[in-house]
């Protein structure tokens, strides 16, 4: 009987413990896109999200560990949100597909969150050990990644013709950001160009698509 209501008893506990994460990974995001990197201490967090230094340490390392988990699982959002990639029946379906994708990845580029984490990756880079540190490689490594995939498939199937799939995604990705990275890097409100994000992401599609050739 005691073996059993132990057993019963250990989901709890990790059940706690991921909630604690979540919470303090909750704070900290809040805090870290609001004030910036700098000006956000662990103090900061633990008065807000409650637990100790002890948990903070444990879970995340430092400070620089915390906003890593941070900015990870920002992208994990932001990337489960997109609409599925995957090489349609024929050419113009795959190629509908990407423009359904880049709409939403220059939205959640301009999204109030992300522009956050985006100040403090060009504004603060210096107060991270290092820029890897900073988390900025996994999360950008991983939006190239799923581009990349697609494209691979989408070659195999005969629509497009890439022979790299991982420069072709850094490259279209480029091009999707275009100027309005640069418009929130120097403190544009970009709200007044929200109307115009849709014909601008398949503007920029429609020029991808002619460089990389679809086969016939």
């Amino acid at each position: 009987m005691a073996q059993a209501r132990k057993s019963t008893n250990v989901p709890r506990v990790r059940k706690s413990i991921a909630d604690r994460r979540e919470v303090i990974l909750e704070v900290a995001s809040k805090l870290f896109s609001s004030r910036g990197f700098t000006d956000v201490t662990i103090s900061d967090v633990i008065k807000e999200a409650g637990g100790s230094y002890a948990t903070i340490y444990r879970e995340f390392g430092d400070k620089e560990g915390l906003f890593r988990a941070v900015l990870e699982r920002h992208m994990g959002r932001v990337i489960e949100s997109w609409p599925t990639l995957q090489a349609g029946q024929d050419f113009e379906s795959t190629a509908e597909c990407l423009r359904e994708f880049a709409v939403a990845y220059l939205k959640s580029v301009l999204d109030p969150l992300s522009g956050g984490f985006h100040h403090i990756l060009v504004r603060e880079i210096h107060e991270f050990s290092s820029p890897q540190s900073s988390g900025y490689a996994a999360g950008d490594d991983r939006v190239v990644q799923h581009l990349a995939t697609f494209f691979e498939k989408a070659d195999k199937e005969g629509f497009f013709n890439i022979s790299n799939p991982v420069w072709a995604a850094e490259g279209f990705l480029g091009m999707v950001r275009g100027e309005y990275l640069f418009r929130l890097d120097i403190g544009f409100d970009l709200h007044e160009f929200t109307e115009e994000l849709t014909a601008y992401a398949n503007f920029v599609v429609s020029l991808f698509l002619r460089g990389v050739e679809h086969k016939v």
